[in-house]
C-alpha cells in the first residue's frame, strides 16, 4: 500500500474534519426544530380521573387501563392517571355513593381534573348524580354498553360519550353456521347490567329462529339451578354463556369459576359473546375489540386535552366487535379454519417455522444487503473521494459568506478559526491575530462560569447544546447572542474539536420587548384592540375585545373579522374596513356587534392603517369600546331630565290649584252645615266628591315636584297591594291572581304613593285587555348580586312586584317611549300613569321594567329595597272632648284661604286672630301669653312672605311658650317639611284642601 504524503494526509484530515462539522451543524439544525416543539407539548401536566366500576385485576378494568396508558405514554403530553375502583362486581349498591363522594372530593379537592373518563354502569350512575357537584367544569367521557347512554340525563353540557354493541345475535348465527344439527341453545345471564342487556337482545331475536332451534333461557339462577340444568341437557345442545358473573343468592364468581361449573356438570361446546369466556375455555363468538375500543376512547380523550370542545364532539356508538376463537376448541371439535371467517382472531394458535426463525432470516436478507452495499460504497468510494476536494471548497464558501457567526476552538478553548460574521459582531478587524487565543474571554465572567460549568458539559453529554448566552466584544458592548455549541467529531467518533454557531439577536430582544409591552398594555386596556390582514383575518384581538363578545382569545384568532358584527350592519362594516386601506383611517362610528350566544350591543369603533416597512402586507388596527352601559345611562338621564323640566312647573300648579281647591271645597263644607234640604245637600255632596277627586289628580302632580319626597313607613305591602288591585278593577271583568308567599320582606315606603304605583299599572292592564282576562300579581323576595347586569341596582335583598296581563301589548318601537310624561298609546288618556310610576319608585331607591310583545301581553316588574326594620304599627289614640271656646292664631298670606278659615273657626265657635308674616305673628303671639286669653292653638301655612321660614317662626315661638301647639297647613303636601313636620316641631299637618270635618278633627286631637 502506497504511503501518503504528510501534506495529502493533513488535508483529507482537514477535510474529514470540515466535514463532521458540516454533519454537525445540519443535526443541530434539525434537532432545534424538533426538541422546542416536543419540550413545549409535555410542559406542562394534564391530569385525567378513571372512574372503574369494577375491582383492580378484573379484566374489564385492567384492560382499559393497559390501553390507555399505552396510548398516553406514547403522545406528546405529558399526562397523569388516576384510577378510582368501585368495585361494583361484589359490592353493587347506590348506597355507597355517598361513601365514594366524600371520598373523592378529599382526594381530589386539590388536584385540578382535565377530564374525567367513566367505565361502565355503576361509574356511570354516580357521575350521573354527583358530576356537577363534583366535577362541575371537567369534561367528562361516558364508556361502555350502548345500554348506559339513557343514565346521563342531569349532566347537561360538558360530555359526550362512547358506547359499544355487544352483538349476540351475530354469535347465535355463528353458532347455527358451524353447528348445523344443534336443536337447542342454552343461553345463560345473570342479573348484572351486561347480562340484562345481552338477555334483552335474545328475547328481541327469539321469535325468528323458533322454527329452526329451541332456544333456553337460564337467567338469574342460583348455581346449584343451574348445575342441574346443565346435568341433564339433551343431544345437540350448544350454551350460549352471555354473564355469569353473579348468581340469584348474590354469590360472585370470575370466569374460571363459571367453566370449572360448567366443564364438571356437561360437556357440551361453549359460545360467548365476552372475551374472557373465550380465553377460558368457550370456542369463540362475536367480541368486543377492546383494543380498538380503548384506543377511540384515548384518542378522544386526546381531542379534548388539545383544545376541542367536548360539546362538539357527538355521542357515538359503534360496533367494535370481532370474530374470536380458541385454536384447541376449534380443532377438538373439528371446525376446518376456513368456516370461519376470514378476519377471525385465532389465540393458542402453534408458531409456523417461518414465524419461529423470522430474527434469523431477516438477519440473513440485512447481512446479504450490506455486504451488497458495503460493495457499491467500496466502487463510489473513489467518486467521493473526487468530489470532497469540490464539497471543501464550497463548505468554506458558505461558512465564509455566511450571516451567522461561526467558530471553532480546540479543548482548551483556544481559538482555530473565525469566520467573518464572528470578527464583525466582535470588533475584531483581521482573524489571524486571534487564532490561538482563549475564545472564553470574549465572555462576561458570569457567562465564562456558565459556560464552563454548564455549557461544557452539556456538549459533552449530548454532543450540542443551544441556548442564550451574551458575549463582550473588543471594544466592551455586551451583545445579546443565542449560541448554538457541538462537538466536532471524526470518522471515528473521536471528538476532534469544539464548534459554536453565533447569532446576534439584539434587535430580536428589543423586538420582543417591544411586542411585551404592547400586549401587556393592550391585555389590560378597557377597550378592544384587533389587527387584521387585508382579508379580514384577525391576526391579534386583546382580552377585552374578546370577553365583551363571549369568547376567549384562542377562539378568536385566525377567524375573520365578520364573527364580531351582527347581520344589519355587516355591510356597513365592510365598507368601513375597506375605506381604512383606501384612506388610511375611519374616524369614530357607532356599529352594531353580536355575541357569541347572539345578543346584539353597540360599540364605538375607529379604525387605522398599519404599515410595515416594505408597505407590502398593510393591515388595520382596530380599536372599539361596548358602550351598551353608556346608552342606558343617558336613557335613564333622558328620562330624569324630562321629569325635571315639568317638576318646577307641578310643583307651582299644584299649590295653587289646591289653594282654590279648598276655597271651592271650604265653601261647600259650610253651605253644607247651614242647608236642610236634602236636594241641595245631595247635589253639595256631589261638588264635595269632584273637588275630592280633583285633589287626587293634583297629588299626581305633585309627584313630579323636587319636594315630592315620600313619607316612608316601614310595612309589609301584600294587604296594601291586594286593597289596591280589588279597589281599581271594581266592577270590571278581570279576575286578579294574587301570588303572595307569607314571608315577604318588609320595605320603607310612603304608602299612599306605592298605592297609587299599583293603581296605575294595573288600571293600564285593564285597559289593554277589554274583553276581560286575568291579571297576575307576584310578590317575591329576591337577592341582586354581581352577577347582574340588567337591573341598574345596588346588590342587596329586593322586594320584587310582578304585574302581568295577556292584553295588547306595547310595540317595540314603543316600549322605550312608555315612561316618558304624556306619552300614551290610547286617545283617551294623558300619559301621565307609567311617568308617575318611574318618578315615586324613583325616590324610594327602586326600579320599574316593562317587557311587552305586542298582541301576547306586558309585564311589569317592580323592584323595592328589602328593609330591616320593624314595621310600623299606627297607635290608635282614645278620642278626646272637643275642647271649647279655643282662640286660634292663623298666619295666612292668601286672602281667598283666609276669609275660609275665619268663617270655618267661626262655624264651630272658636275664636281666632290672624296676621299676615312671621314677625306680626310672633309679637301677636308673645304678648297673648301674659294676657287673659292666650292662644290654644298657631295655624301657619308654608308659604309665608317674609325673611323667616315656618320652621324658624316656631322655633321663635317655642321660646316664648314650650308647649305651643303648631298646625302646618300646605298644597305642596310632598314637600321634605311636610314630610318630617313633627322633627321640625309642628303638632299637626294639613293638606290643602281641606274639609271643615278634616280641621274639627285635627284640633279635636291636638287640644
Amino acid at each position: 500500500m502506497p504511503v501518503l504524503s504528510p501534506k495529502i494526509a493533513e488535508k483529507r484530515i482537514f477535510c474529514k474534519r470540515i466535514l463532521s462539522a458540516a454533519k454537525s451543524f445540519i443535526i443541530y439544525i434539525l434537532i432545534s426544530a424538533v426538541i422546542p416543539s416536543i419540550a413545549q407539548a409535555r410542559q406542562n401536566k394534564q391530569n385525567i380521573l378513571v372512574l372503574q366500576s369494577y375491582h383492580e385485576g378484573f379484566a374489564c378494568t385492567s384492560d382499559p387501563a393497559d390501553e390507555l396508558r399505552s396510548v398516553f405514554d406514547n403522545c406528546a403530553e405529558r399526562i397523569e392517571l388516576y384510577t378510582q375502583y368501585f368495585d361494583a362486581k361484589r359490592f353493587a349498591s347506590t348506597d355507597l355513593f355517598s361513601a365514594y363522594y366524600d371520598l373523592l372530593e378529599a382526594k381530589y379537592s386539590g388536584v385540578k381534573l382535565d377530564m374525567v373518563i367513566a367505565f361502565d354502569s355503576y361509574a356511570v350512575s354516580f357521575v350521573n348524580r354527583y358530576k356537577n357537584s363534583l366535577f362541575p367544569d371537567t369534561p367528562l367521557l361516558i364508556c361502555g354498553l350502548e345500554n348506559i347512554k339513557g343514565f346521563f340525563t342531569k349532566l347537561g353540557r360538558g360530555y359526550t360519550g362512547i358506547f359499544v354493541e355487544l352483538n349476540v345475535k351475530n354469535t347465535f348465527n355463528l353458532i347455527l353456521n358451524l353447528h348445523p344439527d344443534t336443536q337447542h341453545v342454552f343461553v345463560i345471564s345473570d342479573n348484572t347490567p351486561v347480562g340484562i342487556y345481552t338477555a334483552r337482545q335474545v328475547t328481541n331475536f327469539k321469535d325468528e329462529f323458533e322454527q329452526q332451534v329451541q332456544i333456553v333461557e337460564l337467567y338469574n339462577l342460583s348455581s346449584d339451578m343451574l348445575v342441574r340444568h346443565l346435568r341433564n341437557l339433551p343431544d345437540n345442545s350448544i350454551i350460549l354463556l352471555l354473564s355469569f358473573y353473579m348468581d340469584s343468592t348474590g354469590k360472585c364468581f370470575d370466569a374460571a369459576d363459571v367453566f370449572q361449573l360448567i366443564s364438571t356438570s356437561c360437556a357440551v361446546p361453549v359460545y360467548s359473546v365476552l372475551e374472557d369466556y373465550v380465553y377460558q375455555g368457550a370456542v369463540g363468538g362475536v367480541v368486543l375489540d377492546d383494543k380498538s375500543y380503548y384506543r377511540k376512547i384515548a384518542n378522544t380523550a386526546l381531542s379534548v386535552l388539545r383544545g376541542k370542545p367536548i360539546d362538539t364532539i357527538p355521542v357515538l356508538t359503534g360496533d367494535f366487535n370481532k370474530f374470536f376463537f380458541d385454536y384447541d376448541k376449534l380443532k377438538q371439535l373439528k371446525i376446518s379454519e376456513r368456516k370461519i371467517p376470514a378476519n377471525s382472531v385465532i389465540i393458542n394458535k402453534p408458531i409456523s417455522f417461518y414465524s419461529k426463525n423470522i430474527p434469523v432470516l431477516i438477519s440473513a436478507v440485512i447481512i446479504i444487503a450490506v455486504l451488497f452495499l458495503f460493495l457499491i460504497l467500496f466502487l463510489i468510494n473513489s467518486l467521493k473521494v473526487k468530489k470532497a476536494k469540490k464539497e471543501l471548497f464550497v463548505f468554506k464558501k458558505f461558512v465564509q459568506g455566511s450571516g451567522q457567526g461561526l467558530a471553532m476552538v480546540d479543548f482548551n478553548y483556544n481559538i482555530t478559526y473565525l469566520n467573518p460574521a464572528l470578527c464583525k459582531m466582535l470588533g475584531i478587524d483581521n482573524a489571524d491575530t486571534y487564532i490561538g487565543k482563549n475564545f472564553l474571554g470574549f465572555y462576561p465572567p458570569d457567562v465564562r462560569k456558565k459556560f464552563q460549568n454548564q455549557v461544557i458539559p452539556l456538549m459533552l453529554e449530548q454532543s450540542v447544546w443551544t441556548g442564550e448566552l451574551s458575549v463582550k466584544s473588543i471594544h466592551g458592548m455586551v451583545i445579546p447572542t443565542l449560541e448554538s455549541c457541538f462537538v466536532i467529531y471524526d470518522d471515528k467518533h473521536i471528538p476532534l474539536c469544539f464548534g459554536s454557531v453565533v447569532s446576534d439577536t439584539t434587535k430580536i430582544k428589543k423586538t420582543e420587548s417591544e411586542l411585551r409591552l404592547f400586549k401587556s398594555i393592550s391585555d389590560s386596556a378597557n377597550y378592544g384592540s384587533v389587527i387584521a390582514d387585508i382579508q379580514g383575518q384577525i391576526i391579534y384581538v386583546n382580552n377585552y375585545m374578546a370577553q365583551t363578545h363571549g369568547y376567549t382569545v384562542e377562539e378568536l384568532k385566525d377567524n375573520n373579522l365578520s364573527v364580531f358584527f351582527s347581520k344589519k350592519d355587516l355591510d356597513f362594516a365592510e365598507r368601513l374596513f375597506y375605506e381604512t386601506f383606501k384612506n388610511g383611517d375611519f374616524s369614530v362610528k357607532e356599529i352594531c356587534h353580536i355575541r357569541k350566544d347572539g345578543q346584539e350591543f353597540p360599540m364605538l369603533m375607529n379604525g387605522v392603517l398599519i404599515t410595515a416597512t416594505d408597505d407590502k402586507n398593510p393591515l388595520v388596527g382596530i380599536t372599539a369600546i361596548d358602550i351598551t352601559d353608556h346608552k342606558k345611562l343617558l336613557n335613564e338621564l333622558m328620562k330624569k331630565q324630562k321629569l325635571e323640566s315639568i317638576s318646577l312647573l307641578a310643583g307651582g300648579i299644584a299649590h295653587d290649584f289646591n289653594n282654590l281647591l279648598f276655597c271651592i271645597l271650604g265653601n261647600i263644607s259650610l253651605v253644607m252645615t247651614k242647608i236642610k234640604n236634602n236636594d241641595l245637600l245631595n247635589k253639595l255632596a256631589q261638588a264635595e266628591t269632584a273637588s275630592e277627586q280633583a285633589r287626587y289628580l293634583s297629588q299626581q302632580l305633585l309627584t313630579f315636584s323636587k319636594g315630592g319626597i315620600p313619607a316612608k313607613q316601614t310595612t309589609v305591602l301584600a294587604d296594601i297591594i291586594k286593597e289596591t288591585v280589588k279597589f281599581t278593577l271594581k266592577g270590571s271583568n278581570i279576575k286578579p291572581v294574587f301570588h303572595m308567599p307569607k314571608s315577604l320582606y318588609a320595605v320603607e315606603v310612603d304608602h299612599i304613593q306605592i298605592s297609587q304605583v299599583i293603581h296605575n299599572i294595573v288600571l293600564n292592564s285593564y285597559q289593554a285587555m277589554p274583553t276581560g282576562g286575568i291579571i297576575e300579581i307576584i310578590c317575591e323576595n329576591i337577592e341582586l348580586d354581581d352577577n347582574n347586569e340588567k337591573i341598574p341596582l345596588n346588590n342587596g335583598k329586593y322586594l320584587l312586584i310582578s304585574i302581568k296581563d295577556k292584553g295588547v301589548g306595547i310595540s317595540e318601537a314603543s316600549i322605550d317611549k312608555v315612561f316618558d310624561p304624556y306619552f300614551t298609546t290610547r286617545n283617551k288618556n294623558v300619559g301621565l300613569g307609567l311617568t308617575i310610576c318611574y318618578s315615586i319608585l324613583k325616590r324610594h331607591d327602586g326600579y320599574i321594567n316593562i317587557e311587552s310583545k305586542q298582541n301576547e301581553g306586558t309585564s311589569v316588574y317592580i323592584y323595592l329595597p328589602a328593609s330591616g326594620r320593624p314595621v310600623y304599627k299606627k297607635k290608635l289614640k282614645p278620642l278626646k272632648e272637643p275642647k271649647k271656646n279655643a282662640n286660634i292664631l292663623i298666619l295666612e298670606a292668601d286672602k281667598l284661604v283666609l276669609s275660609i278659615l275665619c268663617e270655618f273657626f267661626q262655624s264651630i265657635d272658636y275664636k281666632y286672630q290672624f296676621v299676615r308674616n312671621s314677625e306680626e305673628a310672633i309679637s301677636v303671639y308673645e304678648k297673648s301669653v301674659s294676657s287673659s286669653l292666650p292662644f290654644d292653638a298657631v295655624f301657619i301655612d308654608l308659604t309665608i312672605p317674609g325673611n323667616s321660614s315656618p320652621v324658624d317662626t316656631v322655633k321663635k315661638l317655642k321660646k316664648i311658650d314650650k308647649n305651643v301647639k303648631a298646625i302646618l297647613s300646605s298644597g305642596y303636601t310632598n314637600d321634605p317639611l311636610v314630610v318630617h313636620y313633627k322633627e321640625n316641631g309642628f303638632a299637626a299637618f294639613l293638606g290643602k284642601p281641606f274639609s271643615l270635618n278634616e280641621l274639627r278633627n285635627i284640633l279635636n286631637e291636638i287640644l
